[in-house]
């Protein structure tokens, strides 16, 4: 068996990563209030937490649509989930339109 290079490991994630970033977007839109990743982990329904396995994955995807200016940072508050501080996110104005 060949090992694999990086370049074929980072084609390989594309389309998974690519499908997290739906999941949370639409859950996003469907809340009316900004969502901490936790609150976004516990909004998912059964197939798609078989998608998105916990919820330092949802957090990782988070930090990479804020990169690509698909999301926001809104505030720290403390989160209904693990009842510490956490930061809020909402989708960006632009994106919406």
């Amino acid at each position: 068996m060949k090992p694999i290079t990086s370049i074929e490991a980072h084609e390989n994630i594309k389309p998974k990563k690519e499908s997290h970033y739906k999941i949370i977007i639409k859950v996003l839109k469907e809340s009316k209030k900004d969502l901490t990743y936790r609150e976004i982990f516990n909004k998912l329904n059964y197939f798609e937490r078989l998608i998105i396995k916990d919820a330092t994955s949802i957090n990782r995807r988070l930090s990479e649509l804020r990169t690509l200016n698909k999301i926001e940072k809104v505030e720290k508050r403390l989160c209904s989930i693990c009842e510490t501080n956490c930061y809020t996110h909402r989708i960006t104005n632009y994106f919406t339109k």
